[in-house]
């Protein structure tokens, strides 16, 4: 191989080797910290380490989640609502299935837009930011599917989903569980 005998470029190659290597392990560390490091550099870690090495635990002491979230709906027909279900069951899909992974990806989406978007004004609840979020809409059209293939293939008239949420008791109080629910608007499909 002629360009091997090259030794500058084997210098060159070998050098830069060792900077890129120097560089991603630098940016794997930050991410372990991403903590106390400012928003502009996360968004760097983030964005180099999320796709390919993120993990969803820590090793020495576990980030236990704040609550468990849970979709449920009920669906109108013939002025007559169903009871409330959760969909993925509904479907005879175990809480441990390949399924049941998915839904819960939509239930974090629409968990965080129930966090982070939800409001009340006049004392009334608002729903306009959630509703009008790609999360609310992949909900409501994994639902939608998801009865459509497995529990009744006629559309139905309307449809309501709402989120279960189970917190996370504190450790000292490991036999008490609090719950709530929200109840999203009821949606006429076309």
């Amino acid at each position: 191989m002629p360009f091997l005998r090259n030794r500058n470029l084997i210098i060159i190659l070998m050098f830069g080797s060792i900077i890129a290597l120097v560089v991603h392990f630098a940016i794997i560390a930050a991410y372990g910290f991403r903590d106390q490091l400012p928003v502009s550099a996360t968004k760097i870690t983030d964005r180099y380490c999320v796709p390919m090495f993120h993990q969803n635990w820590k090793l020495f002491a576990p980030d236990l989640p704040k609550y468990d979230v849970q979709l449920a709906y009920r669906y109108n027909r013939n002025q007559s609502w169903s009871g409330w279900s959760d969909i993925t069951e509904s479907c005879g899909f175990s809480r441990f299935s390949k399924m049941e992974t998915i839904e819960q990806g939509f239930n974090t989406q629409l968990a965080w837009q129930v966090v982070n978007n939800y409001y009340a004004r006049d004392g009334r609840a608002q729903f306009d930011r959630m509703v009008q979020s790609p999360a609310y809409a992949n909900s409501l059209f994994y639902v939608l599917k998801m009865h459509q293939l497995n529990v009744d293939s006629i559309k139905p008239d309307s449809v309501q989903i709402k989120l279960k949420f189970v917190f996370t008791p504190p450790p000292d109080q490991a036999h008490s569980i609090q719950s709530s629910e929200l109840e999203f608007p009821v949606y006429a499909p076309i």
